[in-house]
Order: C-alpha cells, then sequence, then structure tokens
C-alpha cells in the first residue's frame, strides 16, 4: 500500500505556540503601552488643571470688580474707570509692522495660515 499522502492540513506551524507565560515580548510592548497612555493622560490632566485655575481666578477677579461697581452704586459715587480686566485666554500677538496687539485664539491661527502661504 502506498504511504498516504500529505495535505495542507498536515503542515506543521509555530502558529499558537508561545513560549513561557511572563517572558514573551508582548508583555514588554503591553508595559510600555500602558506607560506611554499614563504619560499622555497625566499630561492631559495637568493642562485641564491649568485651565479651571485660570477660569477659576477670571471668576475671582469678575466678582471683584462686580463687588466695586455694586459698591460705587449704592454709595453714589462714580463707578471705577479702570480698564476691563483681560482675559486670560487672550494671547499677544506680533504683526508683521511691529505692532503688538491682543488677538484671541481663532484670529492667531487665521494669521499663521495667512502667513504659510
Amino acid at each position: 500500500m502506498p504511504p498516504a499522502r500529505k495535505g495542507l492540513q498536515d503542515i506543521r506551524t509555530h502558529a499558537g505556540r508561545s513560549t513561557a507565560p511572563g517572558s514573551s515580548h508582548r508583555t514588554y510592548i503591553r508595559l510600555s503601552t500602558l506607560e506611554m497612555e499614563r504619560t499622555r493622560r497625566q499630561q492631559e490632566f495637568e493642562a485641564a488643571q491649568a485651565r479651571a485655575d485660570a477660569a477659576k481666578a477670571r471668576v475671582q477677579r469678575l466678582e471683584a470688580e462686580i463687588a466695586e461697581i455694586v459698591e460705587a452704586i449704592r454709595t453714589g459715587a462714580p463707578p471705577p474707570t479702570s480698564d476691563p480686566m483681560p482675559d486670560p485666554h487672550l494671547i499677544s500677538v506680533k504683526h508683521a509692522y511691529g505692532v503688538s496687539r491682543r488677538a484671541n485664539a481663532a484670529e492667531t491661527v487665521a494669521s499663521e495660515k495667512e502667513n504659510a502661504s
């Protein structure tokens, strides 16, 4: 009787086999992925905390200015003539002519796009 013919099902591969638990390169890849995600989340948290602190400070400045105006109304004194406090979300931008002014982030992005063109 002739030997049985072997087919595709009889080919042995290393698929599905693994090395000893805990010594695989996959463990190290997973570890590095988790460390990178942790670092990214910490940076996101710090940025969010800074934004929250800036908003809280702005609210306190607004409350102080409101209290000054209300007190001036009660006493009949003229309201304070000080300039409004700048919004911390405004940033300083220098134009091509060297003139410095305050602008919001949307204007800054638009001017950067125009300069890049």
